[in-house]
């Protein structure tokens, strides 16, 4: 096994233990660690399986400390406001950040498996993958 199968096994690992900002982490370790842009479908499906749920886990965490936020005093409002306007900003950035190391690591499998019979599922993953940026983007 090398080095991008063991962090692809830990990040499976780990999302199917429900740590999912650690499989972020070791999938991105991965992309990092690519000599050739050559994953394996099952590799681009965990990929993509991890990126809804990280969206869905970081709007959830925005909503928690907005309910916190209507419950606490008006004089800790303004300290309060610029706390959440830094959390939410790197939120933003680590997950554009993530995606557009997602997105290039996509298009450099399709460069590469134009023959091959995955290059339909490919384009699809990418194309959801390119939707989920914008979504990230808008929030």
């Amino acid at each position: 096994m090398n080095i991008v199968e063991e962090y692809f096994w830990q990040a499976d690992m780990a999302f199917q233990s429900n740590r999912l900002n650690e499989s972020c982490q070791y999938i991105c370790q991965a992309i990092e660690h690519l000599d050739q842009p050559k994953l394996t479908l099952e590799q681009l499906e965990l990929l993509w399986t991890v990126i809804p749920k990280m969206i869905t886990h970081h709007t959830r965490s925005i909503e928690r400390l907005v309910h916190h936020h209507q419950s606490m005093p008006i004089e800790t409002d303004e300290c309060f406001d610029r706390s959440v306007q830094n959390y939410v900003r790197r939120l933003e950035e680590d997950q554009a950040d993530r995606c557009w190391k997602f997105i290039h690591c996509f298009d450099a499998n399709l460069i590469q498996e134009k023959k091959d019979i995955d290059h339909i599922h490919l384009h699809r993953l990418q194309a959801d993958l390119y939707l989920q940026l914008s979504y990230v983007s808008r929030q």
